[in-house]
């Protein structure tokens, strides 16, 4: 059982620690979206050894993006990431640490440093989101085709072979779906698009 928890900053509810408890006692995977600001040595000691998915939201290789994109935390961040990794014991050990890279002109041209960053700190894995794309489904195509394109040709391989594409999560998410839903979210879509375009 799987339950995402990533609406707000985790470690600010106050109930974050009976949280943690009642979803481990009950055997459900957890997972957890947070910017890494607050991941302290006390929220650390939480999380170790438990059938966590924590995604940490950078989307940047380097201070000067951050602070474009959010503020000056950036290297406490990256500091807070390698105790993580060091005191969960490395690479597969709980909590799974996905590091998210959101592709934007911002910062396109660091998607190969994101990708070494997360290398050397030794994170589970590496999310490019909203990296789906389709060249049959409008509404799985994340990015646009093109852009797809673009950053492909930025990172090369090995990575462009681990691409997953989205076209399966959508055909299940509109078999779901009342065709109203399936508008509004195509909206949302194309204002995304406009903005980030």
């Amino acid at each position: 059982y799987l339950v995402n928890c990533s609406i707000g900053e985790p470690f600010m509810m106050k109930e974050f620690d009976d949280l943690l408890d009642r979803f481990g006692d009950a055997g459900k995977v957890l997972e957890l979206t947070t910017n890494g600001q607050i991941l302290t040595e006390r929220n650390i000691q939480k999380l170790l050894g438990r059938d966590i998915h924590l995604y940490i939201s950078l989307d940047a290789a380097t201070p000067e993006t951050y602070s474009r994109l959010r503020n000056d935390k950036f290297d406490r961040i990256l500091v807070n990431l390698r105790r993580l990794v060091a005191a969960k014991g490395g690479k597969g050990k709980l909590p799974l640490i996905y590091l998210v890279f959101m592709p934007m002109r911002v910062n396109v041209r660091e998607a190969k440093a994101f990708v070494e960053l997360c290398a050397e700190i030794g994170v589970d894995m590496l999310v490019l989101r909203p990296l789906n794309y389709s060249e049959e489904i409008g509404a799985a195509d994340g990015l646009s085709h093109s852009s797809f394109l673009k950053v492909s040709k930025l990172l090369g391989e090995p990575w462009v072979s681990r691409f997953v594409s989205a076209e399966k999560l959508v055909s299940d998410f509109r078999s779901r779906r009342v065709a109203t839903e399936i508008a509004a979210f195509c909206d949302e879509s194309e204002v995304a698009e406009r903005l980030s375009g």
